[in-house]
């Protein structure tokens, strides 16, 4: 059944702003979460690959080819979502295939060219740029455009929240339980909160 646009006539006041507000709190949320999750991973990378004897030099290409791969990130997945049409679809592969790069660092060998592959396959997949767009979107076609700024500023705060106390966690459970945490965070947290959005009705009415 088509969703109605919060707004339109066909809507009461009451019910529109319950929608709106929903829609609201579900942005918020995504980015909360995200960010939360990236609080368990990149502040600690480093110190991952700095413990399994990676010198400065290969720290610093890791993480070059780490960031290289986000950098092109959104020009694969966005053309890869606009070009199938599936952008739902995408996003879930993106979060899963970023997932499995990710959970797979402590378990595969620790050498330079096992880590190299996974962190930059991780970072080319992650569908980041997917996310930013159904929020946008979604808040834009709610009618609370307004709530996207919120909803980022409450991911920042998230993330401040979450590195140090991720980082208390590995003292105690080691590195790789953060990575794991990144992962279910955003498999079992993120993904099904963002995919409540209306991101279909959204993207319809843009192209309508």
């Amino acid at each position: 059944m088509p969703l109605t646009k919060p707004g339109s006539e066909e809507q009461p006041s009451s019910v529109r702003r319950s929608t709106q507000n929903r829609y609201a709190v579900l942005g918020a949320l995504a980015f909360i979460v995200r960010f939360a999750a990236f609080g368990s991973f990149f502040p600690y990378i480093f110190l991952w690959l700095e413990s399994n004897g990676f010198n400065t030099h290969s720290r610093g290409v890791l993480g070059a080819l780490s960031g290289l791969a986000r950098f092109f990130s959104p020009m694969v997945v966005g053309a890869l979502a606009d070009w199938s049409g599936r952008r739902k679809l995408i996003f879930v592969a993106g979060m899963l295939g970023n997932a499995a790069a990710t959970a797979a660092l402590p378990l595969v060998p620790r050498s330079f060219g096992a880590q190299a592959v996974l962190l930059a396959l991780g970072g080319l997949v992650e569908p980041g740029s997917l996310v930013d767009a159904f929020v946008m979107r979604s808040l834009a076609w709610a009618g609370v455009a307004s709530a996207a700024a919120r909803a980022r500023a409450f991911g920042a705060l998230s993330w401040a929240a979450a590195a140090p106390l991720f980082g208390a966690l590995s003292t105690t459970y080691g590195l790789p339980t953060l990575f794991w945490a990144y992962c279910a965070l955003n498999i079992f947290v993120a993904a099904p909160v963002i995919l409540l959005l209306p991101i279909d009705a959204a993207y319809a009415a843009v192209a309508a």
